[in-house]
């Protein structure tokens, strides 16, 4: 695991329970980033996810095949 994830984890944002998993949102990853660099990191999220989804719907695809 990365070490430097957990340096400043910042402010808890939000706490919650999705299943039997516990999720933790900190605001510490944005902690003295311009808002040029927020949105840097915030579209590098969204193609994480959009590239995620496409990989499950291709498996889905093949699988069914």
């Amino acid at each position: 695991m990365n070490e430097r994830l957990f340096t400043n984890l910042g402010n808890l944002v939000d706490d919650y329970m999705l299943g039997n998993t516990r999720i933790k949102i900190y605001d510490g990853a944005y902690a003295g980033r311009t808002e040029n660099d927020i949105d840097i990191i915030l579209k590098k999220i969204a193609e994480i996810g959009v590239r995620a989804y496409i990989e499950e719907d291709e498996t889905l695809e093949e699988s069914v095949s």
